[in-house]
């Protein structure tokens, strides 16, 4: 759930991504898609494209070390 907020569900969101590009590695898997859900859903559209924007560039650096880009 990439529009997670709070500190504890954004680290396993974090650890969730790091297990996803580990199996992805494995099965040569280059490319992972990120689908937001409706967690964000009544706020202000520029506050949910910020907040999704900077949940995907700290995974995509959780990826990258994997070989892995998030789409």
């Amino acid at each position: 759930h990439i529009e997670r907020q709070d500190p504890e569900s954004r680290l396993e969101m974090r650890e969730q991504c790091e297990r996803i590009c580990q199996v992805a590695r494995t099965l040569d898997c280059p490319s992972l898609q990120v689908v937001a859900l409706n967690g964000l859903r009544g706020e202000p559209w520029p506050e949910i494209r910020s907040k999704v924007g900077q949940s995907l560039a700290e995974l995509a650096d959780i990826a990258a070390p994997f070989g892995v880009k998030l789409a």
